[in-house]
């Protein structure tokens, strides 16, 4: 058996991340994570989304504030 997991009990807390114009499409990225967490932690103009999960399990995003992400123009990664 293969364990595909990106990552497995970790997390990021108190930080802040301010992303614009980095060609990223979010602040916070977890794919293959499981029981990780984002905790206490400010997100602040998003070059698309605050935060992305991809094929994750029992993961936890808690007592943070996503603000001002940036818009984008038609056929791009878009905050609305």
């Amino acid at each position: 058996m293969v364990d595909a997991a990106g990552a497995r009990n970790a997390g990021v807390e108190d930080l802040q991340v301010y992303m614009n114009n980095t060609g990223y499409t979010a602040n916070f990225y977890m794919s293959g994570a499981a029981y990780c967490w984002i905790k206490n932690v400010e997100s602040n103009y998003a070059d698309g989304d605050h935060a992305q999960l991809h094929w994750s399990y029992r993961n936890e995003i808690r007592d943070s504030y996503f603000h001002d992400a940036y818009l984008h123009t038609a056929g791009s990664t878009d905050s609305d």
